[in-house]
């Protein structure tokens, strides 16, 4: 009689406590994140991120910061079950974050898991090399900072020189297209740009590949975004956010929801994943405390 009663027990608790709810609070940084401060787009995103939760059980409560000093409190105070930030905030900061993070998710943006950086010139102009780009015009995809880490770490390496006392002038594109357009018409010298960005455009409109070379390019190292899962959030959270994720194209919502954050997969990541990236990370604050004119 002991034993039935003690399972009865056991299977209601384990009942009740497949149908709690688990907290899902989120903070994203605006700063470095594709259409992250427009607030119909944070609306939007929100509505659907909710619904998309709401199927696995989890509350989501949604959070935007323009203060990088707040949501790094906030989340190791644990305010907050996981952030979404760009990678260059996670580098800066990683020494306090890693010790209150237990998962990393990165946000693909193309096919490849992780991406790498090219600059791209037009064939007839005269720039071959790094050396080349003295007093020459750049153009950068805004939200691209890793690109502009690329652009100060390689002219570093080749010149000894900090990128802005050596280029004409660094601008920004609102999307990636625009800055190898720039090039292709020769309203600007150089692009940097995501390979897999490049292959597309190229894919589009044929006559950009014969006009524009690559002059130089990195590893397969960088991500759009890199999101943390605070180590002290409800264990089911993980697992969770992560059937969510898998099965997300299946549903329209989950369409709707890569279309709008302009996406293609949410893809787990280790500590080792991420440890080319610190290594370039590293290189560079090296070479810009060694050459700091």
């Amino acid at each position: 009689m002991y034993f039935f009663k003690s399972l009865f027990i056991l299977l209601i608790s384990i009942s009740l406590y497949s149908e709690e709810l688990v907290d899902g609070k989120m903070g994203i940084l605006t700063n470095g994140i594709t259409n992250a401060s427009n607030k119909e787009y944070g609306i939007l995103f929100g509505i659907l991120l909710e619904k998309l939760s709401a199927n696995e059980d989890v509350k989501s409560k949604l959070k935007y910061y323009e203060d990088e000093k707040l949501i790094l409190n906030e989340f190791i105070e644990h305010k907050l079950d996981y952030v979404a930030v760009n990678p260059i905030y996670y580098l800066k900061n990683q020494n306090l974050l890693d010790p209150y993070v237990k998962y990393y998710w990165s946000l693909r943006k193309y096919e490849s898991k992780f991406q790498k950086m090219i600059l791209v010139v037009r064939k007839d102009s005269k720039i071959n090399s790094i050396k080349d780009l003295k007093q020459k015009r750049v153009k950068l995809e805004k939200n691209n900072f890793m690109g502009k880490l690329v652009l100060d770490k390689v002219v570093l390496e080749k010149t000894h020189i900090r990128y802005k006392h050596y280029i004409k002038s660094l601008d920004y594109t609102n999307t990636d297209l625009s800055a190898v357009l720039q090039v292709y018409f020769k309203k600007s010298d150089v692009a940097i740009i995501p390979q897999s960005a490049y292959d597309l455009i190229c894919e589009m409109n044929p006559a950009i590949h014969k006009s524009i070379k690559v002059i130089y390019d990195t590893k397969h190292i960088f991500m759009p975004i890199l999101s943390l899962v605070n180590n002290q959030s409800s264990k089911m959270l993980f697992p969770k956010m992560k059937k969510i994720f898998d099965n997300i194209h299946k549903s329209s919502a989950g369409k709707n929801f890569f279309e709008l954050i302009k996406m293609k997969n949410v893809d787990v990541i280790s500590q080792k994943d991420l440890e080319p990236l610190k290594k370039y990370y590293e290189e560079y604050i090296i070479l810009k405390n060694k050459y700091k004119r």
